[in-house]
């Protein structure tokens, strides 16, 4: 299915709000190295990079050294508190772990007993997941909570 520019402009403000961009320079051959050890532990190369350097900071410092991911709690049109209280599930992330597991949206949807087209809301940033289903989506995918709304 074709993406809405509406979603893509949900998807826009969401991830304009939520990050920071961070260009980094490799030697020629080690981008590829390093993209299969991210896919040799089923994440995204930013993922896998973004990973690494909180577990340096980590070992550095004793802390994780970074701001939680408060952001999990704005809403993605307004950029202010969630409205429902419900944490925000980053819909890119979603649909890279999904994609990473091999599966297809409605096979998560029967998975959290949720229709298809409920479950495309969800990915595509239209609408936010109950906390019993984010439990179920951390259980599916093998990930915390923090790793669904970085």
């Amino acid at each position: 299915m074709a993406k809405t520019k509406t979603s893509s402009a949900v998807k826009q403000r969401y991830n304009e709000k939520a990050y920071d961009r961070l260009a980094i320079t490799v030697p020629k051959g080690r981008k590829d190295a390093i993209q299969a050890a991210a896919s040799a532990q089923g994440e995204s190369l930013n993922g896998f990079v973004t990973t690494a350097i909180d577990e340096r900071i980590e070992r550095l410092d004793g802390s994780r050294g970074v701001a939680k991911h408060t952001d999990a709690l704005l809403c993605p049109t307004c950029g202010k508190i969630n409205h429902d209280g419900k944490l925000i599930i980053n819909p890119v992330r979603l649909k890279e772990l999904r994609k990473a597991k091999g599966v297809r949206q409605m096979d998560v949807a029967e998975f959290l007993g949720i229709s298809h087209k409920s479950y495309y809301r969800f990915e595509n940033g239209e609408r936010n997941f109950s906390k019993e289903n984010i439990a179920k989506l951390t259980e599916y995918f093998d990930v915390s909570v923090e790793r669904l709304t970085e």
